[in-house]
């Protein structure tokens, strides 16, 4: 897959606007975020009952979640990670404008660029409780 990175600049969806979002994805993946982490469940207690995500962005760091019901495969977790990346870039955008956005971005992407943003997914799960 690092083969594919680099040919990323060549490998186009057809669509100028989704081709330049997406340049702008790696170029966050590879020099602003500081780590990607994938765990076995993402939660959080607030009043009482616990919440669990796909995935989030703290301090230029993802962590992505490979729980079963949340992601059924790599794709589904290269989606998710396209949703926080798109944060990190478009700061200040509100969540409801971001998941139309990364909808409208992935169904146009082309397969090599899924596999691109598939290669940046972890492969082995963080057991470290500190890291979420």
């Amino acid at each position: 897959m690092a083969e594919n990175r680099r040919l990323r600049r060549w490998i186009t969806s057809g669509d100028k606007l989704v081709d330049w979002i997406f340049a702008r994805i790696i170029h966050a993946l590879n020099y602003k975020i500081e780590a990607i982490y994938l765990k076995r469940v993402l939660h959080e207690v607030r009043g009482g009952k616990g919440i669990e995500y796909y995935g989030y962005i703290d301090d230029d760091i993802i962590y992505l979640s490979a729980a079963k019901t949340k992601h059924s495969d790599r794709r589904a977790i290269a989606k998710t990670l396209l949703h926080e990346v798109m944060h990190y870039v478009f700061s200040g955008i509100h969540e409801r404008n971001i998941l139309r956005l990364e909808d409208l971005v992935w169904e146009k992407l082309s397969e090599e660029q899924i596999a691109i943003l598939k290669s940046y997914v972890p492969r082995h799960i963080v057991k470290i409780s500190d890291t979420a």
